[in-house]
């Protein structure tokens, strides 16, 4: 292979491990729950895909978890809305995602929590990731 298109092969990895690099954004929030230890909640976009994660430290009390999001355009529109959606009682970690945003998609916000236990109140954290766009 000449130099040429090495440099060209080179050139255009580098260009799209630049894109990849700059085309993703995330945002986590925790808190402390009662009978569950810490709520995290983990939103993540990279180009049109992406997600909303929730995760607790134990689940003793047999509680679901929730996982939403709401994707709006830059005038605060919904464009695409898919809210909590329960994961089995018991799970520690429960996650939701997506393949394609629409062009107009401007931020995404999540909501994450756990509820349904037979003995601990209810806990939510949200979060907010930016599409680079």
């Amino acid at each position: 292979m000449n130099l040429g298109k090495k440099l060209g092969i080179g050139m255009a990895t580098a260009a799209l491990s630049l894109s990849l690099v700059t085309a993703a954004s995330a945002n986590e929030s925790s808190t402390s729950a009662n009978g569950y230890g810490t709520l995290t909640g983990y939103s993540y976009l990279g180009g049109d895909a992406g997600g909303a994660d929730t995760t607790v430290t134990k689940n003793n009390d047999n509680a679901y978890l929730v996982a939403g999001y709401s994707i709006q355009d830059k005038n605060g529109k919904t464009v695409v809305s898919y809210k909590e959606l329960k994961s089995s009682r018991g799970d520690k970690m429960h996650g939701i995602g997506f393949t394609y945003a629409p062009d107009s998609s401007h931020v995404m916000y999540g909501t994450h929590g756990v509820q349904g236990g037979s003995t601990y109140g209810a806990k939510a954290v949200y979060t907010y990731t930016f599409f680079n766009r």
